[in-house]
């Protein structure tokens, strides 16, 4: 069976995750950034390790056994240009892609399309009003993260991400 796999650099993931983890009740988390930051980097929220998670998927789609069931997909990537992503996703799932399904994708699947059809939803669900917090733009983490903050997400990047690790993966920061 075909898994797609969406994979977003660890720091807009930790300021997302905390957006999420302090507007959906159900979470119960009353710490200050500082604190949750920690608690991400030591993999103890409640979505686990981004590393280990992220490895994993990527260990899976780097082997012969999977790599044709898995397609993988960098945030980054799609959001600075998304029509050559679809196209390669839609011809990975074996689905027609001309032009027109692919204007069609794209407008249904652009961040503000699923931001206006969710808002309905806002008012009776905290998930729904936290889903779409952080604007869906890459490189919000500076907004939040401090020097020590940054200096501490990096050398944990570098010492789990790479290329003796995971060869080839390689996320933007930017």
């Amino acid at each position: 069976m075909p898994q797609v796999c969406i994979a977003r650099n660890p720091k807009d993931v930790a300021v997302s995750l905390y957006k999420h983890t302090t507007t959906i009740p159900a979470h119960d988390y009353h710490g200050d950034w500082d604190s949750f930051l920690q608690l991400f980097l030591n993999g103890q929220v409640c979505e686990g390790s981004w590393f280990g998670g992220t490895l994993g998927w990527w260990h899976a789609s780097q082997t012969s056994a999977h790599k044709h069931q898995i397609f993988w997909i960098y945030f980054e990537d799609l959001k600075k240009n998304p029509a050559p992503i679809i196209t390669a996703l839609a011809e990975f799932l074996g689905v027609r892609c001309d032009a027109q399904v692919l204007s069609k994708v794209m407008h249904a699947s652009a961040f503000e399309t699923m931001a206006n059809s969710t808002a309905a939803l806002a008012n009776t669900s905290a998930e729904a009003k936290s889903r779409f917090a952080n604007g869906g733009h890459s490189g919000r983490w500076r907004k939040h993260f401090n020097e020590g903050q940054n200096a501490a997400m990096d050398e944990l990047y570098a010492a789990k991400i790479n290329d003796s690790t995971a060869p080839g993966l390689r996320f933007d920061f930017e």
